[in-house]
């Protein structure tokens, strides 16, 4: 998802964060925080 939402590999801290987050909330809440966060609205806006 990373790679597909934010164009870029999932950093070491960013690892540990989205993939304990994942496994709490599910593929679909993991897509939701993605797409929710500033990052992906600066891309976003650039595309």
């Amino acid at each position: 998802m990373y790679k597909v939402y934010l164009g870029r590999s999932l950093d070491p801290s960013g690892l540990q964060t989205w993939v304990n987050l994942a496994l709490q909330i599910g593929d679909s809440g993991l897509r939701a925080g993605i797409t929710g966060s500033d990052e992906y609205f600066n891309r976003a806006q650039t595309r």
